[in-house]
């Protein structure tokens, strides 16, 4: 079946809020931890996974996470991307 994979990527902060506030929109996501960097500095980071219908609707759902983890981690801006992919639950 043909999905979308929405991927937010932001600084390891306040991740109970954060999750809290995805699962307020999805009942299901995956966080992945990372080391990053932003402005040459290290950080650690996470990279947070939402498959679901590549929707208008969905986008705007993602994007309005993406802004309220922005303002939560007090952030200059978090970085989303979409993917298309095949998923299937087996």
């Amino acid at each position: 079946m043909r999905r979308t994979e929405y991927r937010i990527i932001t600084e390891d902060l306040n991740r109970d809020k954060i999750i809290e506030l995805i699962s307020g929109y999805y009942s299901g996501f995956s966080i992945t931890e990372n080391t990053g960097f932003w402005n040459h500095e290290q950080e650690k980071s996470i990279t947070i996974s939402i498959i679901t219908t590549g929707s208008l609707k969905n986008l705007q759902i993602v994007q309005t996470i993406a802004c309220q983890i922005r303002q939560v981690n007090k952030q200059e801006s978090v970085l989303v991307t979409e993917h298309k992919i095949g998923a299937w639950f087996i």
